[in-house]
């Protein structure tokens, strides 16, 4: 099931949903990138093209008659791009409805499907309209004004044909998965298809999660398509909540089946494999998760070990080096250079900061969780930093080690360096020998002789345990921050 972690109290900000429905026709923006939320359209406006490739800009279709585009220098909206045509396109807005009509052999698309050319296409809220076949992102997303107390549909996702203006339209609404305080996660099966997905139900008025970090997630969410990484379906807005379709995992969290399931170091090798992978992925494109443990890691089905990460709450884009000043996570997989900015910020310095390599920490006590049940640095969470920053890290025969192969707790020691320098990256760690010597290791890792996860503890206190969250306050500090950077 999907995960909740939502940490951030909900800012009374009037600028996300518009920001959403420029996100999710595909440019993926930057974090300085302010957009108005629920903003009216100008008087007499019909349709606002707004533009998804960083080449165009923002488009507002109003008055009578025709609005052509092409390469022609009379066209209304001019382009620029070789593969479109003289004529390409135009707008109508015809009895209240606004159309596209293809007048090119090239193609016009809406949805990534071509309308051909002599024919014309009915537009609805979230769709896209590009010129380029190859090129996803050259062209815009549709705009419409919204009548007061509709639902509007923010991005086409999956499904063909018109997107219909309301999620029950086309969902059923099934069990829930989770609850928390920021929302809740359901099953939802598609009326068209009958594929089931999650969806979160966020209140608008939540006071757990602001604006921008809701605004971030999605952005992150939208810009991610990987094999090992929970992706968005659809996306909708009432007056009262934000729906994120997003697929289904039905096996579970990770942390469940280490709890109560054997495991053996086989097995964990192939789980850790795929994190590296969706962490690699996320660091080639400038992402950094900030909150990778065992309940961010997702099943996608019972009994099996292909597994999807998810909670993307606390991620952010981030270039290689790039700093980060906020103090996020969850405490006992939180790098020691994050701890040392928490301590900086509280003596009144602004501190150095921390990079993605934070993720690679996270990774490695992830790792030592899964292959022995418990912490690496142990169970008083006031002690994590004293321990985590000398970066000692032990391996008792009576937590099971005596179970797990040399060349696993080599890879734990190279991970959990407490200089992020020296600390392997993920496409460094996938090289490793423990995944080059890839010999078949049996040995249950569960519990060792006197300490098991599943057999002292319940999984309720387990959980509070090893997953203390925190971070609010600074995150409330970091918007502020990025708010002054864009002023």
């Amino acid at each position: 099931f999907i995960s909740l972690s939502l940490h951030l109290p909900l800012s009374s900000s009037p600028s996300l949903f518009i920001f959403l429905h420029h996100l999710f026709g595909g440019q993926k923006m930057s974090s300085d990138d302010v957009f108005g939320f629920g903003e009216q359209l100008g008087e007499g406006v019909w349709c606002l093209l707004v533009p998804l490739h960083s080449s165009l800009s923002q488009v507002e279709l109003e008055g009578d008659g025709k609005k052509e585009v092409g390469r022609k220098p009379s066209s209304f909206l001019r382009l620029d791009n070789p593969h479109t045509s003289g004529q390409h396109c135009y707008f109508t807005h015809e009895d209240g409805e606004v159309f596209v009509h293809d007048t090119s052999r090239n193609g016009t698309f809406v949805n990534q499907k071509c309308v051909g050319k002599g024919k014309k296409k009915a537009l609805q809220a979230g769709d896209e309209v590009t010129f380029v076949e190859k090129e996803r992102n050259y062209g815009f997303s549709i705009q419409l004004p919204e009548p007061e107390g509709q639902q509007t549909r923010l991005y086409a996702g999956l499904s063909s044909g018109p997107p219909p203006e309301l999620f029950e339209a086309l969902y059923k609404l099934g069990k829930a998965l989770a609850r928390g305080t920021a929302g809740e996660v359901y099953v939802c099966t598609s009326k068209e298809t009958g594929d089931e997905y999650a969806v979160k139900l966020i209140p608008l008025d939540s006071k757990t999660m602001s604006a921008k970090s809701m605004e971030r997630e999605v952005e992150v969410l939208k810009s991610i398509q990987h094999k090992n990484i929970v992706s968005v379906v659809d996306v909708f807005q009432t007056e009262t909540y934000l729906y994120i379709v997003l697929e289904l995992a039905t096996g579970g969290e990770l942390f469940d089946k280490i709890v109560n399931e054997d495991f053996n170091e086989s097995d964990a090798r192939k789980v850790f494999y795929q994190i590296l992978e969706a962490v690699e992925y996320l660091h080639n494109k400038g992402i950094a998760h900030r909150d990778l443990k065992p309940e961010n890691v997702l099943l996608v089905k019972e009994g099996g070990l292909d597994v999807k990460l998810t909670d993307f709450g606390t991620a952010r884009f981030a270039k290689k080096n790039e700093v980060m000043m906020t103090c996020v996570g969850t405490l006992d997989y939180l790098a020691p250079e994050i701890f040392m900015q928490k301590e900086q910020h509280e003596m009144g310095y602004e501190g150095e900061g921390y990079n993605i390599k934070v993720d690679m920490w996270s990774a490695g006590v992830l790792l030592y969780v899964l292959l022995c049940g418990c912490h690496p640095f142990g169970e008083d969470t006031s002690k994590y930093f004293a321990r985590s920053k000398k970066g000692r890290i032990t391996f008792p025969k009576y937590m099971g080690w005596g179970n797990v192969s040399n060349d696993a707790k080599d890879l734990i020691k190279k991970l959990l360096v407490p200089n992020p320098k020296k600390r392997l990256s993920s496409t460094q760690a996938k090289q490793h020998a423990w995944f080059k010597n890839a010999k078949k290791l049996t040995r249950t890792l569960t519990t060792g002789e006197n300490f098991s996860l599943s057999q002292s503890q319940g999984p309720a206190e387990l959980k509070k345990l090893l997953q203390v969250s925190w971070g609010a306050e600074e995150d409330e500090e970091e918007e502020e921050e990025e708010e002054e950077e864009e002023e």
